[in-house]
C-alpha cells in the first residue's frame, strides 16, 4: 500500500542476477517488479516511453560521478517500461498494483541508473515531479507573492484509501468555497468546506467511514466555477 522510488546501478546485478551470491528473485521480481537483463548499458542517455509517466522527458546521466555499470532491466509482475536507454535496453519501469500478499495497491518506480548522477537540475526536477505526480502527492511551487495565482484542486492522497484521505486545494481570490463529496450517481454524501475563504493553500481531511467501497467524486466550487477529481474507497 506504499510508494517506492528506487534508483541505482547494479541493484539488478546484486540481487536480480542468478549467479550473484545475493540473488533474491522474491524481492527483485516480486517487489521491485523487474527482471535483470544486463549491466553496462550502452551509452548514458535515456528517453521517456510514450504513454509512461516519463513521456516527453529525455536526458543523460553519469555527470556528477561516473556511472560505469547501469543495469538494463525487464518487466515483471505487471510492471511496464518507463525509460529506455535505446531500442533494446530498458532503463526504468513503473508499477501500480499489489505487492506480495498485501491487499492494498501500491506504486513503484525502479530506475537502473543513479538518479543523483544526472547533472542537469532541470532534468532531475522534471523526473522527480513525474514520480511524485504518479505517487499522487501534491507538488506545488508557490508564486513569488506566496499566494496562489489560480484555483487548483490537487489529487487526494492516499488514493485508494481506507478510511481517511487528504485533499489540498488552492484559492486565488476571496470567495465562498464549497468542497463536497459525491457518489458516482452524483448524490452528495459529505460537505467538507462551506465558507468564505481568503487566498491561500488549504487542506481538508475526509473520513469515508460508513461509506461503501467504490469511486467517489470530490468537487471544489466557487461562484459558477468548479473543479472535480475522482477518489476510490477500498475496504
Amino acid at each position: 500500500g506504499g510508494k517506492l522510488f528506487t534508483s541505482g546501478s547494479e541493484i539488478g546485478w546484486d540481487v536480480g542476477r542468478s549467479a550473484s551470491p545475493n540473488y533474491n528473485p522474491t524481492f527483485y521480481n516480486g517487489y521491485l517488479k523487474a527482471t535483470y537483463v544486463g549491466d553496462a548499458a550502452t551509452g548514458s542517455a535515456f528517453t521517456g516511453v510514450t504513454g509512461s509517466i516519463f513521456n516527453g522527458i529525455s536526458g543523460s546521466f553519469g555527470q556528477t560521478y561516473p556511472e560505469d555499470f547501469p543495469d538494463y532491466i525487464g518487466v515483471a509482475g505487471g510492471s511496464t517500461v518507463a525509460l529506455t536507454y535505446n531500442a533494446s535496453q530498458n532503463a526504468a519501469i513503473q508499477y501500480e498494483g499489489l505487492f506480495g500478499s498485501g491487499g492494498v495497491p501500491g506504486r513503484l518506480v525502479n530506475v537502473g541508473f543513479g538518479f543523483e548522477t544526472i547533472a542537469s537540475s532541470t532534468t532531475r526536477n522534471a523526473l522527480m515531479a513525474r514520480v511524485l505526480e504518479f505517487f499522487e502527492r501534491p507538488l506545488q511551487v508557490a508564486p513569488s507573492s506566496g499566494l496562489p495565482s489560480e484555483f487548483l484542486l490537487d489529487r487526494n492522497y492516499p488514493n485508494p484509501f481506507n478510511p481517511t484521505t487528504t485533499i489540498d486545494y488552492h484559492v486565488a481570490t476571496s470567495t465562498h468555497i464549497t468542497l463536497s463529496i459525491h457518489d458516482i450517481l452524483g448524490r452528495m454524501v459529505a460537505t467538507l468546506v462551506n465558507e468564505q475563504k481568503t487566498p491561500g493553500v488549504y487542506r481538508a481531511q475526509f473520513d469515508a467511514s460508513g461509506l461503501a467501497s467504490g469511486v467517489y467524486v470530490y468537487r471544489l466550487q466557487w461562484g459558477s466555477n468548479s473543479l472535480s477529481r475522482k477518489m476510490m474507497v477500498v475496504r
